[in-house]
């Protein structure tokens, strides 16, 4: 054996050596470990998870260019964009939880419970279920009810159906609503024995112009396309027995 065959051989008094020891019965052989299919296996589970987290924060974006659309999202909520508005979500991760640039008017969908929440730049939007309209920092409720404030982290205001509410230095405050807060989505204005004041403030915001009339104490039952702004002038002129100025 070579074991026994190496003592003599190689044995020296007061010395041993270990390793030649080991070589003689084991002979220069070396146990090799192929690290290959662990790095292939660890490479795939690594792209794995890179791909699913990728999957995972995938984002949509929906965009009005020079017309209002109307998006159905993925829980079955519907948003109407204004033109130039932008919306992004993440279907995967939480499709109920919107990014919004512009207005848009939202009707939600209730899904057991879940919130909806829309994040602006100036203000943030937390609710179940109900119809409102939201921009930078306005908001009109029409249906339900709503919590409304600057961040998500910030005291906020329950706004409810009927009423409105803006992002005032920071804090949200309720406000008036105006007579067609949604005109731009339906296309029309209605108005129901509206005072005229409040008829020609809302039509100069809606037209970005100046609507002024020297005659006072004056009511409006009326409805009109929002298309022409003449034509509305001299409709509202010829009911009322006024003179409009515009003031462009």
């Amino acid at each position: 054996m070579k074991s026994i065959e190496f003592v003599p051989a190689h044995f020296k008094e007061g010395v041993f050596d270990w390793r030649k020891g080991y070589r003689a019965v084991c002979g220069n052989k070396r146990r090799t470990f192929n690290i290959m299919p662990w790095l292939y296996a660890a490479a795939a589970i690594a792209l794995g998870a890179f791909l699913f987290i990728r999957y995972q924060n995938h984002t949509t974006d929906y965009l009005a260019y020079d017309v209002a659309q109307t998006f159905t999202l993925p829980d079955g909520s519907k948003a109407i964009l204004q033109p130039g508005a932008k919306l992004s979500l993440k279907p995967r991760r939480n499709p109920r939880s919107i990014t919004l640039d512009g207005t848009a008017l939202f009707s939600v969908a209730r899904d057991a419970g879940k919130t909806f929440t829309v994040t602006t730049d100036k203000s943030f939007v937390k609710v179940l279920g109900t119809v409102f309209q939201l921009s930078e920092s306005d908001l009109d409720v029409f249906e339900g009810k709503v919590l409304f404030s600057s961040a998500p982290d910030s005291a906020g205001v329950i706004v409810t159906a009927g009423e409105s509410a803006r992002i005032i230095d920071g804090i949200a405050q309720k406000t008036m609503q105006s007579p067609n807060p949604v005109a731009w989505a339906k296309g029309r204005f209605s108005y129901d024995n509206t005072p005229l004041e409040r008829v020609l403030e809302e039509l100069s915001d809606y037209y970005d112009v100046s609507l002024r009339c020297g005659q006072e104490g004056k009511w409006l039952t009326a409805e009109f396309s929002t298309e022409s702004l003449e034509e509305i002038i001299s409709l509202i002129e010829t009911a009322l027995d006024v003179t409009i100025t515009v003031e462009r």
